[in-house]
């Protein structure tokens, strides 16, 4: 690949035409990179829904933390020393 002088690449989007063909254009991208990769599938697809789930697990998470530490983490934050 001639492209940015790399070998490969590390990352490509792709937009499904709506969230109802998601599970079909899966398919599709998995059929033509496997095909592209010698039928070894040494990559991973990742949702939006995915992600979405993801960050707002992480989010959820913080949120649980107890008052007394999520204080403490915003005054470090903004400098405080108490």
């Amino acid at each position: 690949m001639r492209m940015f002088n790399q070998t490969g690449l590390f990352r490509i989007m792709v937009e499904a035409t709506s969230p109802a063909a998601v599970p079909a254009a899966l398919e599709q991208v998995r059929a033509v990179l496997t095909a592209r990769h010698d039928d070894d599938e040494d990559f991973t697809l990742i949702t939006q829904d995915a992600m979405l789930k993801t960050f707002s697990a992480v989010i959820d998470a913080l949120d649980r933390r107890p008052r007394r530490h999520r204080r403490a983490s915003r005054s470090r934050r903004l400098g405080s020393a108490s």
